[in-house]
């Protein structure tokens, strides 16, 4: 079985059986429980029931992403791919994967694993940010503070930089003083790379 973590804002997973046929629909938040009460996507094609939440209209404006997730092997290389191609297609699709840890990680905090993955890009950024506000945050908001922040970096590529829990960026050579006699030169945490896959 393939798992397929789809979040918009309805966040929401979609289980995939080895036929290819939706066999479970799971909410992860209040948007998502109304979003899977309004369609009927069980026992279709996986990539037939993508079509249809792909093509609501209310989500032209919005960042999609969706996260594959289960066993390795053909069924979930095969469903990836297929992801990356409709990605190609729609700019507003992202697609990534998690490891089945990532999964229970996600879910022993109430979230699908698609959100959770953003959610640990964002503190690896250096954001505060709770497992609850991140719950029912858009993935457009989450890809903007992202991508707000990948380019910072790009426009300071010889600042290497450095970022504590409160959020804030710390030159490297602020947070070394140690050699003017002041602090003791410990910089705290490192700089993630924060990218999705399938960046555009």
């Amino acid at each position: 079985t393939v798992v397929l973590s789809v979040d918009i804002n309805p966040s929401f997973e979609i289980g995939v059986n080895r036929f290819d046929k939706v066999i479970s629909i799971q909410e992860f938040n209040n948007d998502g429980e109304e979003f899977i009460e309004s369609i009927d996507i069980k026992n279709m094609n996986y990539k037939e029931a993508l079509n249809t939440i792909l093509e609501n209209k209310e989500f032209a404006n919005s960042d999609i992403s969706v996260t594959v997730a289960g066993k390795e092997g053909k069924q979930k290389n095969n469903i990836s791919i297929d992801i990356e191609t409709i990605s190609k297609e729609k700019q507003n699709l992202y697609c990534d994967s998690a490891t089945n840890e990532e999964v229970s990680e996600a879910h022993t905090k109430g979230l699908s694993f698609g959100k959770y993955k953003a959610y640990l890009k964002l503190i690896e950024k250096g954001y505060e940010i709770t497992e609850d506000e991140i719950k029912d945050m858009p993935m457009k908001d989450i890809r903007d503070k992202l991508k707000k922040d990948n380019e910072a970096e790009k426009d300071h590529p010889d600042k290497e930089t450095d970022k504590g829990h409160n959020g804030k960026h710390n030159s490297a050579e602020e947070e070394s003083k140690d050699e003017n006699g002041k602090g003791n030169g410990e910089a705290g945490g490192g700089k993630g790379n924060g990218h999705m896959n399938s960046e555009k």
